[in-house]
């Protein structure tokens, strides 16, 4: 979704096509648009694509029929759950580049194969099936509208992720609007400039310390590039949030936040809920209820598993599963000591979760672990040097951008954009097409410069 094409050409034409058309009508172009996606990027990802909407199709109207005979309805959701999850763990792709379903056929065009979307659309068909089964709603008999559901071409890079009934009324007759469309256009806008100017930026500050021997990286150094590379990490998800909320905009839908200012929660477990929001939600409705229990080491086993399985959503290697593990121990030690925390004043516990947070970065970004821990150590100055020539020059070339990551991940923007919005609507007109053309600019000479950095490369 990051590219001058997608840009200047998919989004005007398909708009285009989109305004014309009526809105009966609307949902079969944007489930074309998805299904060309998936295929443009690889045609492989059209099996678990397809996979996924027949299975959600299928199932959602055998497990509505048999309502009132229980266990045929548990029998169809757990095959549903088994293809969906089954097709996902076959054609995701791995920390080796390839797939599993790669190397099992040992095939070159497979092996290379990129499932786009495929983290979303998995989590929608199965979450469409098994609000069925809990009486949510009944089934939906129009094939186009399910596809269009699972395959919301908006929210497929990286969400945010969709539940059927909060959008089910508007995929049938969706409605645009100049109004929707300009704040469509804005919100993409600004989540091209999130990931070009911001994430780009620090994901190479990142590579530029990875590249220094762990033997003789300084202190200062390591702490920079833990910094970088946990703001690349959640600048971009944070861009293609602002991206698929851009386009679900112009097509007539009103998708949720799905950030909210996580780097200053007081706590893990609110840092979590503040960071992909409408992932821990899926997960707290889906998966986590079958250990919401009374019972402490019950309820203690569903946040490790929880916390562990959250994290393969963003890519599937040791490294995600690992930083995961300790994300569950932290929220599990700060379910135990909770009362003694909430003493603390609050300010010093953001400090302690970003304290956190930037220690276990390294597990996140280093493919081998031991490496990770070197490199955890060189953080503490184990290599008994504290900063040198290459720590200043990077930070007088990275300080500014590494200041607006810090302010605008602070929340203090959204603070101000609420003031801007409460100016005269003179004000607006003026400063709002200026802003848009600014940004414009920049994400096109950004785009021509250099090829974006693919959201994959962060795990």
């Amino acid at each position: 979704m990051i590219s001058i094409e997608f840009l200047y050409f998919f989004v005007p034409v398909f708009m285009a096509l989109y305004a014309v058309l009526s809105p009966k009508i609307r949902g079969k172009l944007a489930s074309l648009a998805s299904a060309a996606v998936v295929c443009w990027v690889h045609p492989v990802g059209m099996i678990p694509m397809a996979v996924s909407v027949l299975g959600g199709y299928i199932f959602g109207i055998l497990i509505y029929n048999f309502r009132g005979k229980r266990h045929k309805q548990t029998v169809f959701l757990i095959c549903s759950l088994i293809l969906n999850i089954g097709a996902f763990a076959l054609f995701v792709p791995l920390n080796s580049g390839s797939s599993l379903i790669g190397l099992i056929t040992d095939s070159g065009f497979i092996k290379g194969a990129s499932a786009f979307g495929l983290s979303v659309y998995t989590l929608h068909s199965i979450s469409y099936c098994a609000d069925i089964y809990r009486g949510r709603y009944g089934c939906r008999h129009s094939f186009a509208q399910i596809a269009e559901y699972i395959l919301f071409f908006p929210v497929m890079c990286a969400g945010p992720v969709l539940r059927f009934d909060d959008i089910s009324e508007t995929l049938k007759t969706p409605v645009i609007s100049f109004a929707k469309i300009s704040d469509g256009i804005k919100l993409l806008l600004v989540g091209y400039a999130k990931k070009l100017i911001l994430a780009d930026a620090m994901f190479e500050l990142w590579c530029d310390v990875k590249a220094i021997d762990l033997d003789s990286l300084p202190a200062l150094t390591a702490w920079i590039g833990a910094a970088a590379y946990g703001f690349a990490l959640y600048f971009s998800l944070w861009a293609f949030s602002d991206i698929g909320r851009g386009l679900g905009l112009m097509l007539g839908f009103d998708i949720g936040k799905n950030f909210d200012v996580p780097f200053a929660a007081s706590g893990i477990s609110d840092f979590v809920k503040r960071f992909n929001i409408s992932l821990f939600k899926w997960i707290n409705d889906y998966v986590f209820f079958a250990f919401d229990s009374r019972k402490k080491i019950l309820r203690f086993a569903g946040i490790f598993i929880v916390s562990a399985l959250g994290m393969l959503w963003y890519g599937v290697g040791l490294n995600t599963l690992l930083f995961g593990i300790f994300i569950g121990i932290f929220i599990i030690i700060e379910t135990l000591i909770g009362e003694r925390l909430q003493k603390v004043n609050a300010h010093i516990r953001r400090i302690a979760v970003l304290f956190l947070l930037l220690v276990t970065v390294p597990v996140l970004a280093s493919e081998n672990q031991s490496d990770a821990f070197a490199y955890c150590a060189a953080m503490f100055g184990a290599n008994n040097v504290t900063i040198d020539i290459m720590s200043v020059h990077l930070l007088r070339i990275y300080l500014p951008l590494l200041a607006v990551c810090v302010i605008l991940s602070s929340g203090l923007v959204e603070f101000i954009k609420g003031k801007i919005e409460n100016m005269s609507e003179y004000i607006l007109t003026i400063i709002q097409p200026v802003c848009v053309i600014a940004l414009l600019i920049m994400c096109t000479s950004y785009l021509i410069s250099a090829d974006s950095i693919p959201l994959s490369l962060l795990f």
